[in-house]
């Protein structure tokens, strides 16, 4: 067996998908929590009782996770150090050369690359490292993970109960982004394993492009602004990623002929909640959330059929105003 397919067989053991538990055990759950695991907002979560009225949501963003590690001031205080080196032309040679470099390749060429550059580099960077202000940082970034943990467990507990059911959307970014954290996935469902949480995984196909409301296509985006990031300002406007709008009659109908705007993450566990629901009433997958057909016919996820209206079993899913005018006015 690969190697690959022995770490999905052992992961797969904590972690199985929740349509494969049986639905009796399921119900017992009066805490379910349902998960989307992103990029700026690290997890987004909402409880299953969450609606318009009454929402019941939690983020926790990756620039908390930055500030209880304490990046920013390990990355200024490295530059200070080095800044004021004999061989500061040196050191900065080599780190740019390692930064070329890919140690986690599984390409041998790449990775002998790295070996090379690596080996040559450790003469002038290995003394520096071995000063006593980088284990003090070193030190300092173990504290502050074991913080941003806590800060997690507590967060969770406290909105969502002392033991709720964490349903964590499957996929992950393996490929990293400009500008961004790689997405965590099975790092992320082992650290909430470890925090006592029970954690069962969910297909999220087409969860944040189908609206949870009329079952219409969403892929609009609807607001322009001009880019946070002060280098790339003098790019114009840009398109607002996390929101989006429905334009379908019944949404624009509900809303006064005007588009329905969405939190793309609200949507997408709002969705979560729409294929729990259809499992747990004994009904199959949404037909608007169906995974894609194999080649032989038959469908990768839960089979066919069709779903109803969900709105009449878990109230209604609109759009929740106070988040989407958040939103809109960052």
């Amino acid at each position: 067996m690969k190697t690959r397919e022995k770490r999905k067989a052992r992961d797969a053991e904590p972690f199985p998908f929740f349509d494969t538990i049986e639905r009796t055990e399921l119900q017992g759950y009066q805490d379910v929590v349902f998960i989307d695991p992103n990029l700026r907002d690290t997890l987004f979560m909402m409880h299953k009782a969450s609606n318009r009225d009454a929402p019941c949501l939690a983020r926790y963003t990756s620039m908390t996770r930055r500030r209880h590690l304490g990046t920013n001031l390990t990355r200024d205080r490295t530059k200070r150090y080095i800044k004021h080196q004999h061989n500061v032309d040196d050191i900065r040679l080599r780190l740019d050369n390692l930064s070329h470099t890919n140690s986690h390749s599984i390409s041998s060429a790449d990775f002998d690359n790295y070996c090379s550059v690596r080996g040559e580099a450790k003469q002038i960077l290995g003394p520096m490292y071995e000063q006593p202000i980088f284990r003090k940082m070193r030190w300092r970034t173990s504290i502050g993970k074991q913080r941003d943990m806590t800060f997690l467990n507590n967060l969770i507990r406290r909105k969502f109960g002392p033991q709720p059911l964490l349903v964590l959307g499957d996929k992950s970014t393996t490929r990293n982004r400009r500008f961004h954290a790689p997405t965590q996935g099975v790092g992320l469902r082992y650290q909430l394993h470890r925090l006592g949480f029970r954690v069962l995984l969910l297909d999220e196909y087409r969860t944040s492009s189908s609206c949870p409301d009329c079952f219409a296509n969403i892929n609009n985006h609807c607001i322009k602004r001009q880019s946070p990031r002060p280098w790339r300002r003098k790019f114009g406007e840009v398109w607002v990623h996390g929101l989006v709008e429905c334009d379908s009659r019944p949404c624009m109908a509900e809303c006064g002929d005007r588009t329905k705007k969405w939190n793309r993450d609200l949507l997408a566990v709002s969705n979560f909640r729409r294929i729990w629901n259809a499992y747990i009433h004994g009904r199959e997958r949404p037909d608007d959330l169906r995974p894609r057909r194999h080649a032989n016919g038959e469908n990768a996820g839960d089979g066919g059929g069709n779903v109803q209206n969900d709105n009449a079993q878990n109230g209604n899913t609109g759009a929740m105003e106070v988040v989407v005018q958040n939103l809109i006015s960052m």
